[in-house]
């Protein structure tokens, strides 16, 4: 927006409460939104209050597009100097063709974690990625928590929060925690069947 109409962008903030004003040009600026707690005013706002234009569309395309590039994976993997012969390694993933880089450094400072993984060479696809346990059940798990995924993603979340929990209280460390792993994991993304 041109800076000679600052006015209604302070008009506009003060209504949400939320929110920066920055420059953005020459003679531009614009009314930024970032951290996942402000946006949840505007999310909730606009529940509230539709918008009933090319805009509805735009705002239900950005209210999923976290849905459509996250994966959530469970990975068992064999190391036979492990005392069960596995091990189990959990991660959080965002992907993205390198051309959108801005927008999974945009999930990490939004989410306040996570690292871009450059892609293999001749792949064109960076990822964010977390696999902490702490971080993913002190950040990841109550961010979709607040902010639920629907569908096969959502059914993929709950199982992965599962696997998180189990890890905390140190069950993949035994047999039973383990297989209860597994069962997961193989219920989850391309392998969940419905």
């Amino acid at each position: 927006m041109h800076e000679k109409d600052r006015a209604l962008l302070e008009l506009i903030q003060a209504f949400f409460g939320v929110g920066k004003i920055n420059k953005h040009g020459k003679h531009s600026i614009q009314y930024r939104v970032s951290s996942t707690e402000d946006l949840k005013v505007i999310i909730d706002h606009f529940y509230k209050y539709p918008l009933i234009s090319q805009k509805l569309a735009d705002y239900l395309l950005f209210k999923k597009i976290l849905a459509i590039i996250v994966v959530l994976g469970l990975n068992i993997t064999k190391q036979a100097r492990m005392k069960l012969g596995s091990t189990a390694q959990p991660q959080f993933r965002t992907c993205q063709h390198e051309r959108d880089l801005g927008v999974l450094k945009r999930i990490i400072l939004t989410m306040g974690c996570g690292v871009i993984v450059q892609p293999s060479e001749g792949r064109d696809r960076y990822s964010t990625s977390v696999s902490n346990i702490t971080v993913l059940s002190t950040i990841v798990i109550p961010f979709f928590q607040k902010y639920p995924l629907y569908g096969a993603k959502g059914l993929d979340f709950q199982d992965f929060a599962e696997g998180i929990s189990i890890m905390e209280k140190k069950g993949h460390l035994t047999q039973e925690g383990l297989d209860r792993l597994k069962d997961l994991a193989y219920n989850m993304n391309t392998f969940r069947e419905f």
